[in-house]
């Protein structure tokens, strides 16, 4: 599967866009701001639980808490 996000200021192209996919048959989907960053931090806390075990003090120190 691939993937392309479009951005526009301008919702008429973006709604020809979305006509122009379903005529190809390309899935489409309409996201809003919120949820394309809840997409990101989403993927960015996955790739951090990928890296090595931190210990509780080494975060708290990091955050300045200690």
């Amino acid at each position: 599967m691939s993937a392309i996000i479009l951005e526009s200021q301008s919702s008429q192209n973006l709604k020809l866009l979305i006509t122009l996919a379903n005529r190809l048959g390309v899935k489409s989907q309409k996201i809003s701001t919120q949820q394309w960053e809840d997409h990101l931090l989403a993927s960015k806390i996955e790739a951090g639980m990928e890296t090595d075990t931190v210990n509780k003090d080494d975060i708290l120190k990091a955050l300045g808490k200690i």
